[in-house]
């Protein structure tokens, strides 16, 4: 859902509610949140909390890279873009070759 309108944030309403009951309904599955938001942006996930909790699990393990380094790639990543030289394929090293 990509619009404000009333209808549409009643059908995420009743979506939600729907999926809540119909999983705790059963009792071989267990509900743990509802990871959702309203969707406001199908193309970024910034500012989107609701939906990005389910992508961070806390004190599950020692962090692989340390969040420095993350956002050091991250930005990286961008500046490359804005210059038009990211790289759209599988590989990030293909376009080395």
């Amino acid at each position: 859902m990509s619009t404000d309108s009333e209808e549409q944030l009643t059908s995420y309403e009743a979506q939600v509610d729907y999926y809540t009951k119909y999983i705790r309904s059963n009792p071989d599955w267990e509900f743990v949140d509802v990871y959702t938001d309203e969707g406001i942006s199908a193309v970024s996930t910034r500012g989107r909390d609701g939906f990005n909790r389910q992508y961070i699990v806390e004190q599950s393990h020692p962090a692989i890279i340390d969040p420095e380094q993350w956002q050091k790639v991250q930005d990286e990543m961008a500046v490359r873009k804005a210059k038009g030289r990211h790289h759209n394929s599988l590989s990030p090293f293909s376009a080395k070759l």
